[in-house]
């Protein structure tokens, strides 16, 4: 077929050839030279941006939260373990004496001779209590814990609060001690014994 604008051969089944088309289109204004940008290539930078923010965010979370949490579990449990030493302590005593042990002074000095090895003052060790515990005013471990007699020395309770950022509350008798999982502190606030 042959183009009607420059009378050449047209191999193309088309109206005009190539060529003339590229002329009318260069008549039209239309630049083949310049590059034209794609509008969405904008949009995909941004959004490329967006996520390598998001992604050092949760990186930033992923490596610094555990350490966090590491720290509060370790508190919690430091608690809970200077509280379960007291509670073996309270069963000793018990056994010797046939009544438990209430109040902090006096009691934890007497605690002490059940909790101390190599403690033979009957009237206890305070001293090395306090070292491994603290006390009431000073806590090492746990905050404002207590030592309560209950059904007329028949019963203990005793009560603390870890030194982690939730504040958590500890609780021991001689049925156990509760929350028994650092995880239970989030869901219960409130202070519940055995």
């Amino acid at each position: 077929m042959i183009c009607p604008v420059c009378g050449r051969e047209n191999p193309d089944d088309a109206v005009t050839c190539w060529r003339c088309a590229i002329e009318f289109a260069k008549l039209l204004g239309y630049d083949f030279n310049e590059k034209k940008e794609n509008p969405s290539t904008k949009l995909n930078q941004g959004c490329l941006v967006v996520i390598a923010i998001i992604f050092l965010l949760l990186v930033a979370i992923v490596c610094f939260l555990p350490s966090f949490l590491v720290v509060d579990r370790n508190r919690f449990t430091s608690c809970e373990q200077a509280l379960a030493g007291l509670k073996v302590a309270e069963e000793m005593y018990i056994t010797d004496h046939k009544t438990y042990l209430a109040g902090n002074g006096a009691s934890l000095e007497k605690l002490g001779m059940y909790m101390i090895s190599g403690c033979t003052n009957p009237k206890g060790c305070g001293k090395q209590v306090e070292e491994r515990i603290g006390t009431p005013k000073n806590p090492k471990y746990c905050e404002d814990f207590a030592i309560k007699s209950l059904n007329n020395g028949l019963d203990y309770q005793i009560t603390g609060t870890a030194r982690d950022r939730n504040k958590c509350k500890i609780c021991v008798n001689k049925k156990g001690i509760l929350p028994n999982l650092y995880e239970d502190c989030y869901t219960n606030m409130v202070m519940k014994c055995p």
